[in-house]
């Protein structure tokens, strides 16, 4: 998860549901990127310490280099990101989509405005514990939905979220506006 380590960001979530992916997958480790909010942070490690979680899970500070992005979503086979809440498409499940990451993402309409074809991220209840674990685990368990996930969500990135695909669409709603407002003028 590369997000600020937040409420609103949920991860604690995600941390109670790691006891149902290590039981099917034991290798599996999480890796959690972003500033840390201290009080949601220790109420995070009173879960981890309790359910003897500490050899699964790792948390880094935020990354100062955006160069280095890629190579943090590229140590995942799956990205997991289940807030409760977002201002607009996060921009870390477009980064992951651009790195070609099946991802995990809570049901939030901002999350879904990214799944642009329906086909490249699979879509949770925030807070459902056991949906969180299954999805992780059907992907840890299928390499080739994985892969299927992550193509569909790179070639959705390049078709609709690169600058080139973001500056034709405003072109297309001005053009919209254009012709709207010269048919609203010649009916007159």
């Amino acid at each position: 998860c590369l997000a600020p380590v937040a409420p609103y960001k949920n991860q604690l979530s995600l941390v109670k549901a790691i006891p149902n992916v290590i039981q099917r997958h034991p290798g599996a480790r999480f890796l959690f990127v972003g500033q840390i909010s201290k009080e949601y942070y220790w109420q995070i490690q009173q879960f981890i310490q309790f359910s003897s979680l500490n050899k699964y899970v790792i948390f880094t500070d935020f990354i100062t280099h955006f160069a280095d992005l890629p190579k943090y979503y590229n140590l995942a086979d799956v990205y997991v990101l289940v807030s409760r809440a977002e201002g607009n498409l996060p921009a870390t499940v477009l980064q992951a989509m651009s790195c070609g990451k099946a991802i995990v993402a809570s049901s939030i309409p901002q999350n879904i405005e990214g799944a642009k074809r329906g086909d490249e991220i699979m879509f949770v209840e925030p807070y459902d514990i056991d949906a969180i674990s299954s999805a992780i685990n059907e992907l840890l368990d299928d390499p080739e939905l994985r892969k299927r996930l992550g193509e569909n969500a790179r070639r959705t990135v390049m078709e609709h979220y690169t600058p080139e695909a973001v500056a034709k669409g405003l072109i297309r709603i001005y053009e919209e506006v254009i012709a709207n407002r010269a048919r609203q003028g010649s009916g007159r």
